[in-house]
């Protein structure tokens, strides 16, 4: 009977945890319904928002596709504008360069007149002198006085003491000592213009041993003289005028020493004569001379350290610079 009591109890026990088990999954399953109806709900509500917007979507991409058409056109179109813009701006700039080049052209030949008749009216010998300043080591004993004057109010007239007597010497130009190397240049400087325009030009220093002719014409790296100077412009006025004329320059160096003739630019120093050209113009010629084309001042450098030449051209032979200009 005990057993039977237990085993009633036991039952009665498993009945109430069923109907709690029962009642809880009640619960939860009304719950869950619940859920899964407002989860359905808000996706019906979703999809019926969704028609108009893809009419919306439909009705965009139709016009986008239309104005991509469009455009295709319109970028056609203005390419075309802008292609007859640009060929019509080309050629009225090719008709205002034209103008403008015949201007200069017009210009060059005016500044060329004027240039000649300054040429004329210094006249074409011209004899500057350039008084060299008095060296430490030009000082070898004392009581020695400066026998060579300038005056400061006459760039022409020079003084020299001779035999207790001042004489004065006039010269087209008179450089006093403290004259730069960039002074010297600038009163020789037209002439490069003559040799370009087609003159023959000719620079040369003259004077006793130790008298300054080397410095004056060649000068220092740092501080060059007339030659590299000369050249230099050369080039710089040809690349100036390389839109209207095309130039040769060619090179040459020779050196006459006890009236003997060397072309330095051969590998032996070959002897050379000046003779009679043949061609009939009378004029001079070097039979044999090597001459070689050049294109910059750097180039002639690479030719030699020893002074050189051009012909439309110069040469240079020691302490000389001699530009021949061709019309």
């Amino acid at each position: 009977s005990t057993l039977r009591e237990e085993l009633l109890k036991e039952i009665g026990h498993l009945e109430e945890r069923k109907e709690e088990a029962v009642k809880a999954a009640a619960n939860c399953s009304a719950e869950h319904f619940q859920n899964l109806f407002l989860f359905l709900e808000g996706l019906q509500k979703r999809l019926t928002a969704l028609p108009p917007t893809l009419r919306s979507m439909k009705t965009d991409y139709a016009s986008l596709r239309s104005q991509v058409r469009n455009f295709s056109d319109f970028y056609g179109a203005a390419i075309n504008d802008a292609k007859r813009q640009i060929s019509a701006a080309i050629n009225e700039m090719s008709e205002a360069n034209k103008d403008l080049l015949e201007k200069y052209r017009k210009e060059v030949a005016l500044r060329r007149k004027y240039h000649e008749q300054l040429v004329e009216l210094k006249g074409n010998i011209r004899v500057l002198c350039r008084v060299k300043p008095v060296l430490k080591e030009d000082q070898h004993e004392e009581g020695q006085s400066v026998v060579v004057t300038t005056d400061p109010n006459n760039e022409s007239s020079l003084s020299v003491m001779s035999k207790g007597k001042d004489r004065i010497f006039e010269l087209d130009k008179v450089f006093h000592p403290q004259a730069t190397q960039e002074e010297v240049f600038q009163e020789i400087e037209p002439l490069v213009t003559s040799c370009i325009d087609g003159y023959h030009v000719c620079i040369f220093a003259y004077g006793q041993t130790g008298s300054g002719k080397t410095y004056t014409m060649e000068g220092s790296v740092e501080n060059p003289g007339i030659n590299q100077r000369a050249l230099k412009q050369l080039f710089n006025v040809i690349e100036e005028r390389k839109d209207m004329w095309t130039y040769t320059v060619t090179v040459s160096s020779v050196e006459i020493y006890n009236e003997v003739l060397r072309d330095l630019l051969s590998k032996d120093g070959e002897k050379l004569d000046i003779k009679i050209n043949p061609d009939g113009t009378g004029q001079l010629h070097v039979p044999g001379l090597r001459v070689i084309e050049v294109k910059s001042f750097q180039h002639i450098k690479k030719c030699g350290e020893l002074e050189v030449s051009t012909t439309s051209t110069c040469l240079i032979v020691n302490s000389s610079i001699c530009l021949l200009g061709h019309k």
